[in-house]
């Protein structure tokens, strides 16, 4: 809510969460375990994201930091959502109006749209801060004062202040004290790869997982401070491993400590479930009955009806959006305002079932996250033919040597192909059908 930070959420995040370590009577944990939703803030996929738990890590002497995310749609198993319900009750019967400035301040904002032009405004008028931060403190107080009376299981609703810009600040000046060729505003994730300082750093303390990324000291003193606790008690926390009969997961006890990789977890197993399961067995609502039906008529599905692409908020992968009709420059609109207010991930509908376009366009909802990126992508006019089908990174190449043998080659990147991936390949020339 203070205009004067521009540096984004994900430092002001990690400042307080700093700043509530520091202030525990019981001191600072050695061991330090975060649980968030799925949203981009959150996301341990992204490099912001990590460069800021980075931070936290450093600022807080920890032996060890883990963040955890829940996967699309579970965000209601995280504990910290319990006391949304709560907090509601404290927003009942209020109404949230800031305070009018002078008449020229008034003018300016009026003409700004979001915090971000406000901030932009605030540039080129710096009065604008200080009269944008007297018009909404009374807000602040009142919500301030009512969540202060409300209490979860007896424990009264703590308010925290703002984060001020030295604690900003100092986050910041860790993240380029230790990798001074990031700028963590703007990092992209091949900036980053390219990074040899960010690379060697993150290869010798942590480990990324799709829904975990993990922290903890090197054994190096020169590197890292020495741990509280032994090395030995410092030990990843283990992915999901299916027992010997495939069914069920192996008990935490029983993986601790072992060499473990989220090849198994649930959403990578989902597509060789679905072949050999119900068609309904995983889905609930409406979604079975789509599901259903795009799998007795897959017809829709191909290359001459894609229309537009969607991005997984996941995997990052493109998915085609498909539709019988071409779809009118109004359908088009609709249906770009619609995605830009959801973040979509492989496997759920794009659109709401009230939704006007919801039974015009669709994606497939058998694909998961470990699924390759479809057929119909590279055969549609949009598609790229460099996107490798395995990850959705760029500079995918296809075998001059397989086109020879196949009709059909996708493109794999060289970062795939280190990994034991290769081309996918159908319809072998000579082969009879």
């Amino acid at each position: 809510m203070h205009p004067q930070s521009a540096r984004g959420f994900l430092v002001q995040w990690q400042a307080a969460t700093v700043r509530l370590a520091m202030e525990d009577p019981s001191g600072v944990k050695p061991i330090h375990i975060k649980y968030s939703d799925g949203g981009t803030e959150h996301c341990t996929l992204l490099i912001k994201v990590q460069l800021s738990l980075i931070a936290t890590f450093k600022l807080l002497g920890l032996d060890m930091l883990i963040a955890c995310r829940t996967a699309p749609g579970q965000s209601w198993q995280n504990p910290v959502e319990r006391v949304m319900a709560i907090l509601n009750i404290g927003l009942q019967n209020c109404a949230l109006e800031r305070e009018q400035t002078t008449e020229n301040m008034e003018k300016l904002l009026k003409r700004c749209t979001s915090m971000a032009e406000i901030r932009k405004a605030a540039e080129k008028t710096p009065e604008l801060v200080e009269a944008w931060t007297s018009s909404v403190t009374p807000v602040l107080n009142m919500i301030r004062a009512r969540y202060s009376r409300l209490k979860l299981k007896g424990e009264p609703i703590m308010v925290m202040d703002a984060v001020t810009e030295a604690e900003e600040e100092e986050v910041l000046q860790v993240i380029n004290s230790l990798f001074p060729a990031i700028n963590p505003a703007t990092v992209t994730k091949s900036q980053a790869e390219n990074d040899a300082t960010f690379t060697e750093w993150v290869q010798q303390h942590c480990r990324q997982r799709q829904y975990l990324f993990q922290i903890r000291k090197c054994d190096n003193t020169a590197c890292c401070s020495v741990p509280v606790l032994p090395l030995d008690k410092i030990v990843w926390l283990p992915d999901p491993t299916l027992d010997a009969s495939g069914d069920h997961y192996l008990p935490l006890d029983d993986v601790l400590g072992t060499d473990t990789d989220d090849t198994q977890r649930p959403s990578a197993q989902l597509s060789h479930k679905r072949k050999h399961a119900s068609t309904t067995a995983a889905h609930d609502y409406f979604m079975s009955d789509v599901l259903e039906k795009q799998q007795k008529d897959p017809g829709l599905f191909t290359a001459q009806h894609a229309r537009a692409l969607v991005s997984c908020q996941e995997c990052s992968k493109p998915r085609v959006i498909y539709s019988m009709r071409l779809l009118s420059s109004r359908h088009q609109t609709t249906l770009a305002e619609a995605l830009s207010d959801a973040d979509y991930t492989c496997g759920s509908p794009i659109l709401e079932p009230s939704h006007a376009l919801a039974s015009t366009v669709q994606v497939r909802l058998a694909l998961s996250c470990g699924d390759p990126v479809e057929l119909a992508y590279y055969r549609a006019p949009f598609g790229r033919q460099d996107l490798c089908s395995h990850c959705g990174g760029t500079n995918g190449n296809i075998s001059s040597s397989l086109l020879a043998k196949f009709k059909t080659v996708l493109p794999c990147c060289q970062v795939c192909v280190a990994t034991g991936k290769k081309n996918i390949v159908a319809r072998q020339y000579g082969k009879e059908k």
